[in-house]
């Protein structure tokens, strides 16, 4: 089976082949599958296709998955991380406005004080 290496619209994809291009086990000894390089749920315009087999495929699934779900937990810590600083941040905004209205309303009173006869 020839080798084909196709460059096109949508990526590349390479068919003919009948190694695997992890482990190098051949056809027809395994069943090959084609493994695209970016998640075809991301709809990507452009992809990379390769024929790998099950068993790769299934370790390759495996540790994509794997990786996701590490940025979903770091990206839930950093967001609590990230609310907590907005708390907190929060709680400093509120005490520097009460702060900044006491002293308003004395200098409004000392104003009022001055301009109304007595």
């Amino acid at each position: 089976m020839m080798e084909t290496i196709t460059i096109g619209e949508y990526g590349i994809s390479i068919m003919g082949i009948d190694t695997c291009w992890r482990c190098g086990r051949k056809s027809p000894d395994v069943r090959l599958t084609i493994h695209h390089g970016i998640p075809q749920t991301l709809k990507p315009k452009r992809n990379v296709e390769i024929p790998i087999c099950m068993d790769c495929h299934d370790e390759i699934n495996k540790q994509d998955i794997m990786s996701t779900l590490q940025f979903i937990y770091k990206l839930g810590k950093n967001t609590e991380e990230l609310i907590a600083m907005n708390q907190s941040l929060l709680s400093q905004v509120r005490k520097a406005s009460s702060i900044i209205e006491n002293l308003a309303i004395i200098k409004i009173t000392t104003k009022k004080d001055k301009e109304e006869p007595k």
